[in-house]
């Protein structure tokens, strides 16, 4: 669903944090007593992903008036010039800073971006009651039980963040073994080795791959390129210099995986089919070569993701600190490319757009959700187009994409569909190494994308 962009969304989502005179740092004093929420527009999308307009849903709920609070509604201190007032988004309670710093998207509210909210609304509201890893739910479904485990294939990749791979392969055998589980542990020796040995091993009861995005990457591609089409569970352990997939399966640390492989809580999860396309046929469509698949689990990045990687590698002395740069960079020279993207539906969306991003998870790089209304589960693309607009608001709208706040802004177009195809249109974007597929270049253009529903089974921390 293609969603609203109107502006008096993006102020009143803008006014939540306004600091204000006197003891109050919440702009809505005398509002009646509710909160008006014109974040963004209800999505009411479908399966074939159709782009209906929304009109601006108003949601409420109670707002205490700063009047009648003179004490924090948690601790108890008395405000006063320092200890200022703050509304929680969700029960409108009035609080201290220090009772109400955890944000949550309230989708039951139709906020679908970072708010603040008080400790109590955050145990009741959030997936997994813990502030470390994401406060999205990634899941429409319920987790299933795959447990338990006699042996498992731990794949390690020795190199992944800054040679954490190693460290976190030394404890996650230890408690394996302490949970009864034997371990068979291979180390990956250059590019592309944990997908050829998830291809072509013995996989045991499950999969433990120790490293970042890259790894999970290779384990997934591995599985669903096995001949004998055999699957086993997934379980990630975040050791790497990117750990997105990782965060948005509730998997923070070494624990937390171990916690879920002893648990067997899992989830079947969607993967995204990517295709190469060539030249159209009498009927006007792009036919797909019979060559082998390439699949994803987080994003296909076109237009600035793909630039961005590709000026990103060639600053790695710079350590993590080369993909923001990257990224400046390219904001900034406003790079565009003009594209056609067809849905599945056939509508057909052309113009020139700074990026076009299909994700399966909610965030991407830098842990920024991107897709806040994605599931990882629901059988449907989260298609984001970026098209070309002023640098201060293209640069704005991306420093708003960390809190999720950035789909009210005009040059973003929303879409949730089943597949679409790409076509780079006067643009010299296309060919090999042209579209960035979960943080490798390994992707071209143009190119057709597919969700595969719940392809993989993946243990998750909740």
């Amino acid at each position: 669903t293609k969603f609203d962009k109107e502006k008096t969304k993006r102020m009143m989502s803008e006014q939540n944090d306004i600091k204000t005179t006197g003891n109050s740092e919440d702009n809505n004093n005398n509002n009646g007593g509710v909160y008006p929420n014109f974040n963004d527009v209800s999505n009411n999308s479908n399966s074939t992903g159709n782009n209906s307009r929304q009109s601006v849903s108003v949601n409420t709920t109670n707002w205490v008036p700063d009047a009648d609070v003179t004490h924090c509604m948690a601790c108890h201190k008395q405000f006063n010039f320092i200890i200022r007032k703050h509304h929680c988004r969700c029960c409108g309670k009035v609080f201290c800073d220090s009772c109400s710093t955890l944000k949550l998207p309230l989708p039951h509210l139709e906020i679908y971006g970072l708010e603040r909210v008080c400790k109590q609304c955050f145990d009741q509201h959030s997936p997994s009651k813990d502030p470390t890893i994401s406060p999205f739910n990634a899941f429409s479904g319920n987790p299933i039980n795959v447990g338990p485990f006699a042996r498992a294939l731990v794949i390690c990749n020795p190199n992944s963040g800054g040679k954490r791979g190693l460290i976190a392969l030394s404890e996650l055998v230890s408690k394996l073994r302490a949970a009864g589980i034997e371990s068979v542990v291979v180390m990956t020796e250059y590019p592309g080795h944990a997908k050829e040995i998830v291809k072509t091993g013995d996989l045991k009861d499950i999969v433990c791959a120790i490293g970042g995005d890259g790894t999970m990457h290779e384990v997934a591609n591995g599985m669903l390129s096995r001949e004998d089409k055999k699957k086993v569970p997934i379980a990630i352990i975040p050791a790497g210099s990117g750990n997105t997939f990782a965060y948005d399966m509730g998997i923070s640390n070494i624990d937390r995986a171990c916690k879920a492989i002893a648990a067997g809580v899992a989830r079947n999860i969607d993967v995204l089919e990517f295709s190469r396309v060539t030249n159209k046929n009498e009927n006007d469509e792009f036919a797909l070569p019979q060559i082998e698949k390439l699949y994803s689990v987080n994003i296909v990045g076109w237009g600035l993701p793909s630039n961005n990687l590709k000026v990103a590698n060639k600053m790695r002395v710079l350590g993590k600190a080369n993909y923001n740069l990257a990224a400046t960079t390219q904001i900034v020279s406003r790079e565009a490319h003009q594209a056609k993207v067809t849905l599945q539906d056939g509508r057909v969306i052309e113009g020139t757009f700074i990026m076009i991003q299909g994700q399966l998870n909610i965030h991407m790089g830098n842990l920024t959700p991107f897709c806040p209304r994605a599931k990882v589960d629901d059988g449907l693309i989260d298609l984001i187009l970026i098209k070309q607009g002023p640098i201060v608001d293209i640069m704005s709208m991306f420093l708003k994409s960390e809190t999720a706040h950035h789909l009210s802004f005009k040059e973003v177009e929303y879409y949730q569909t089943q597949s679409y195809t790409l076509e780079p249109t006067g643009s010299t974007l296309q060919g090999e190494g042209s579209t960035n597929v979960d943080g490798e270049l390994v992707g071209w253009a143009p190119f057709k994308v597919t969700c595969l529903p719940k392809s993989l089974t993946v243990l998750t921390g909740y």
